[in-house]
């Protein structure tokens, strides 16, 4: 897999055995790069992912991770989540499933009847639909923020087909033994990361290749 910038001669080979960080320290060229991120490349933005020489499109493939401290999961992943649920609950909890529906079901007969007009309901409950009433999500919250970022990419790997990562600067938040410990494991789980960082004032690390643009706009390769 591979990512071509039109500010780079060439493109990154995103590969699933070491990182790939980029460095841009010119300012206005780093600002641009993350709004097009955020913006989910837009054609003519000058970013492209592709994949055996194939442009991707980015939604679906690629996941961009603005904010280490606030991870949030995308639709499509709680609906699969949510039918990994139905399908414990069907398989695995069944009398206590049976005995949710039929009293749900009761109740809204009972409020049916009480009420002071008549009502439709679906005959049968959607354990679906209450995950969703209920706002059934990951919960990550207690995870140090390395572990958390860490089983957030398994879990979008495991329910999504996102291909890439792209982590907005991460040097800044875990330290080189931890960034070291989390290329190690994404390398064992064949995840595909990039990182975008502002200012290169951070040494190599042994699973990274290092692209950067300084502030004249100049390249530097460093894998």
């Amino acid at each position: 897999m591979m990512v071509s910038f039109d500010f780079l001669s060439e493109p990154i080979e995103l590969s699933s055995e070491k990182a790939s960080s980029l460095y841009i320290e010119n300012q206005r060229l780093y600002r641009n790069t993350v709004v097009n991120l955020f913006s989910e490349c837009p054609k003519n933005c000058g970013i492209v992912f592709s994949e055996n020489y194939e442009p991707l499109r980015f939604k679906g493939n690629v996941c961009f991770v603005p904010n280490l401290y606030s991870l949030d999961f995308s639709s499509s992943l709680i609906k699969k989540l949510y039918e990994d649920f139905t399908f414990y609950a069907c398989n695995y909890m069944i009398d206590q499933t049976a005995t949710l529906k039929a009293d749900v079901l009761t109740f809204l007969e009972k409020l049916n009847e009480s009420f002071d007009c008549d009502f439709t309901f679906k005959e049968e409950l959607d354990l679906a639909d209450l995950f969703k009433i209920q706002c059934l999500k990951p919960d990550l919250g207690n995870e140090d923020i390395p572990e958390k970022v860490l089983e957030f990419v398994k879990l979008m790997k495991k329910y999504t087909s996102v291909k890439c990562f792209v982590f907005l600067n991460m040097h800044s938040c875990f330290t080189p033994g931890e960034l070291e410990l989390f290329f190690s494991e994404l390398v064992y789980q064949n995840v595909n990361i990039l990182l975008i960082e502002n200012k290169k004032c951070f040494g190599n690390l042994l699973k990274e290749a290092v692209y950067i643009v300084d502030s004249d706009l100049c390249e530097i390769v460093e894998k």
